[in-house]
């Protein structure tokens, strides 16, 4: 936990304070507007999941489990640099303004703030717990009829799971979820796991689930005290991770800057004279759009390009297919009764292979108690995470 720190959100209200830290583990949830559609249509969901890989790729993310409903989202996500903060603002951002884009409207997509609970990444069952709530979530709102397997409902990872590794988006890591379930990622391992998730849908109830529902965190008490102690540091000046972390990222987008103009032979005196939408300066700006979270503001301000308006728009010209296509599109896989997957419409997301690690296996771990519905040091926990 050394390095921990803490990241307030708004200079003028004070708010709960984001505990961010490399290698942090976060169950996320996030609702509509007034509980309206996040998503309206499955094109809207293939660009939520577009938005959220692109942000893993930004970021460093690994997305452990989500599960993508009409009205909210649940996530499972490690983050090894400490960005949660400017992540999710990005990818909330990004994805809000395509949603309305698209559909022709505008102001907010999501309600308030996005609700994050710690998870402690060796408190045994911790981590397949939270997995499991996450893919169950589908069934709890009826979307998954009985009889009908889980599988059969493609806007979740749970699909993935069942998958061979190589065929998974690179932005999935499922070796903590069937590492702490004590399964190895084989075919063998892959159909225990679908039992065992079938097992929890049938049986599971109200209580089983109570410590992914409330609280701040789910773990041990050693595990509780060292954020506590955290948040009482993080309220010193100049301990706040995402501060550095913004630095990092601007450090980053000026090499990256650098780097280009030395490849076209550029000054920077001539970068300043240069017409504001020049294909070269926009090439930069896609650049560091792609590999960083850095807002319009900042990109058009450091290449001379005008306002973030007239960056935004040169962007939106000349982005069009060719940068929808690089991205790659997700497609669900969704299964017939029999549980048989039907062949993907179009191609999944980038995948790598990952090596299947043979765990030994062990007894289920008991769930962790039911944490408290407030703690000290500012965190208030609000119901309702279904």
């Amino acid at each position: 936990m050394t390095g921990c720190r803490l990241q307030r959100h708004a200079p003028r209200v004070a708010r709960k304070l984001r505990i961010q830290f490399p290698g942090a583990l976060y169950h996320l949830l996030s609702r509509g507007d007034r509980r309206e559609a996040i998503v309206r249509d499955d094109v809207d969901r293939a660009r939520f999941i577009e938005t959220l890989s692109e942000a893993c790729g930004k970021t460093g993310w690994k997305v452990l489990a989500f599960s993508l409903l009409s009205d909210h989202f649940h996530m499972l996500l490690t983050t090894p640099k400490p960005n949660l903060v400017e992540g999710m603002k990005w990818f909330l951002g990004t994805y809000t303004a395509r949603f309305n884009r698209r559909h022709r409207t505008c102001g907010h997509l999501f309600s308030g703030r996005y609700k994050s609970q710690m998870i402690d990444p060796g408190f045994p069952g911790g981590v397949a717990g939270a997995a499991d709530y996450i893919h169950l979530n589908a069934a709890r709102a009826g979307l998954v009829v009985p009889g009908q397997p889980l599988q059969a409902f493609g806007w979740s990872s749970y699909p993935e799971y069942l998958r061979p590794a190589v065929a998974r988006p690179v932005w999935l890591d499922t070796a903590p979820v069937f590492r702490d379930a004590g399964l190895a990622d084989d075919v063998a391992g892959r159909n225990k796991f679908r039992d065992r998730t079938e097992e929890r849908r049938t049986s599971g109830t109200d209580e089983l689930w109570q410590a992914w529902r409330s609280g701040w965190c789910v773990g041990g008490e050693g595990f509780r005290k060292k954020l506590l102690e955290q948040l009482h540091e993080g309220t010193e000046p100049g301990s706040q991770a995402g501060v550095v972390w913004r630095a990092s990222v601007e450090e980053h987008a000026e090499k990256l800057i650098a780097r280009e103009l030395a490849a076209r032979g550029w000054s920077e005196a001539e970068l300043a004279t240069m017409l504001k939408t020049d294909p070269g300066k926009l090439a930069i700006a896609r650049q560091i759009r792609k590999e960083t979270t850095l807002p319009l503001t900042w990109i058009a301000a450091r290449l001379h390009m005008g306002s973030r308006n007239t960056l935004r728009n040169a962007l939106a010209s000349g982005a069009g297919a060719s940068a929808a296509a690089s991205r790659g599109v997700f497609a669900p896989r969704k299964a017939d009764p029999s549980g048989v997957f039907s062949k993907p419409a179009t191609s999944p997301l980038p995948s790598s292979p990952r090596p299947a690690a043979a765990p030994t296996p062990r007894p289920a771990a008991p769930l962790p108690p039911s944490p408290e519905a407030a703690d000290p040091g500012g965190f208030t926990v609000e119901p309702g995470w279904d």
